[in-house]
């Protein structure tokens, strides 16, 4: 059970908590003080924050935890520990083990973040960091699904050159563009071998691969390296990197990719290469934390405002 927390400060003085929950996320709202306005007077809720704390370090431990522990983690008294994790043991948000006394997050917390999941839509969750990727790095950036062997547009955003304005809702091959050879890449390989085997496999430029053989090759690199390159494949001129997204089950579920215009030079080809390599690992790795997926890229790291 995976369990993040995310506060943020509101113009109108209310801080928000997010708690992600293995398959989803649990937003709950703790209203400060505000200096002007007297609607908020009440301090902030420190019990739902130690709460929310204890959650937390749930979700940091290797395994189940004590009450002592917990309580030196979280900073307060075992006195106190014993209450929030009482309160949160009547909810479900954790359960203790009958044998050791110790505790673990409970079922609650896993149907909580299901219900969450359960009113969202992909393209809200993606939405936010594609488009801070994509605005900052003034790259295209488009997210899409494998449908019948066919690539489906769900967002494009459009702040760069590129010349590839597509709608969302609209389609693409899957061999030529790199959502789809990221997508490819996440099938088990007997569902992979039965996809190369009935897609089209059209030219569409002089560097498309239209044989089997070597997409099976291609695809098979994605799989290791986690990412897809489409250098001029799809449309000429054009440089994208894809990334598959995973869900909580750890199946993929779609693809992010960044494009930019093809490189003219080889040292500008190898920055681009790396800069939109790292968009797309972090972007389909921050989205697939959303969606409830484990890591699988302990090493990567956010784009540097530098990259970007």
């Amino acid at each position: 059970m995976r369990v993040l927390l995310h506060v943020s400060h509101w113009p109108d003085g209310a801080t928000k908590i997010s708690l992600t929950l293995l398959g989803g996320a649990y937003n709950l709202f703790v209203m400060s003080e505000r200096r002007s306005d007297n609607r908020y007077k009440a301090d902030p809720n420190q019990s739902l924050a130690k709460g929310l704390a204890v959650l937390e370090q749930l979700e940091l431990a290797e395994s189940e935890v004590g009450v002592r522990e917990l309580a030196r983690r979280v900073g307060v008294s075992t006195t106190a520990a014993h209450r929030l994790l009482a309160t949160l043991r009547t909810h479900g948000f954790i359960e203790q083990n009958p044998y050791n006394l110790r505790y673990r997050i409970g079922h609650r917390a896993f149907q909580v973040g299901q219900s969450y999941l359960a009113q969202q839509t992909l393209q809200q969750i993606a939405f936010g960091r594609m488009h801070e990727l994509s605005l900052h790095g003034g790259v295209a950036a488009y997210l899409g699904v494998l449908r019948n062997n066919t690539v489906v547009y769900l967002l494009s955003l459009m702040n760069g050159p590129t010349p590839v304005n597509v709608q969302p809702g609209s389609s693409a091959f899957v061999h030529s563009t790199a959502l789809g050879k990221a997508m490819l890449a996440g099938l088990e390989l007997d569902a992979r071998e039965h996809a190369i085997a009935e897609l089209e496999l059209p030219a569409l430029t002089p560097t498309t691969i239209v044989d089997r053989g070597r997409l099976r090759e291609e695809v098979g690199r994605v799989a290791e390296d986690g990412f897809a390159i489409c250098n001029t494949e799809n449309i000429p001129s054009v440089y994208a990197i894809g990334a598959p997204i995973r869900d909580y089950t750890g199946q993929t579920v779609a693809a992010v990719s960044f494009a930019v215009m093809q490189p003219d030079d080889q040292r500008r080809y190898a920055a681009e290469h790396e800069r939109l390599r790292s968009m797309a690992l972090c972007a389909a790795a921050d989205i697939s934390s959303q969606l409830g997926a484990v890591p699988r890229h302990a090493g990567l790291r956010a784009p540097s405002p530098a990259m970007m």
